[in-house]
């Protein structure tokens, strides 16, 4: 429960997130945190590929699904960073593979051109972010309200 989000064992996205909180992460610098389901961050890592050909996994694929959408909600003037966290080879016979997607059903390969905004303590099913100003719960109270939590730490 890094940032207020239940943990889902049936997702088939892996890594941090929901189910695995590094000792390390101080919530005061978050600024903003995004959800992506497994159905658009795998059409995002799809087509991270295909359109800037970059082959990478479903972090990668949701970090340029958000670093897509605020290029557009910016001033042209503005530079985005993005860093993609992983490589494609790893995720070669599942997000590459349309006969795994269709077995997951996720065959549809479009997401959002925006997401949703939510207050913390609501669970999400679709691409949606919580920014820390204009919530009622900041990044810190969620740190605060989940510190005894039972959760795996890095």
């Amino acid at each position: 429960m890094i940032f207020g989000q239940p943990d889902h064992p049936y997702r088939l996205q892996s890594g941090l997130g929901n189910s695995l909180v590094p000792a390390n992460v101080d919530f005061s610098v978050i600024d903003e945190v995004h959800w992506l389901n497994d159905q658009e961050a795998f059409a995002a890592t799809v087509e991270l590929a295909t359109t800037e050909k970059i082959f990478a996994g479903n972090s990668s694929g949701s970090v340029y699904a958000v670093a897509r959408w605020l290029s557009r909600t910016v001033s042209k003037k503005t530079n985005i960073v993005a860093i993609f966290p992983d490589r494609g080879d790893r995720y070669f016979i599942t997000i590459y593979h349309e006969l795994y997607r269709v077995k997951k059903g996720i065959a549809d390969m479009t997401f959002p051109t925006h997401p949703q905004e939510f207050f913390a303590t609501t669970p999400v099913t679709t691409w949606s972010y919580l920014q820390r100003m204009n919530s009622k719960h900041t990044m810190t109270s969620l740190q605060e309200e989940y510190v005894g939590c039972k959760v795996k730490h890095l």
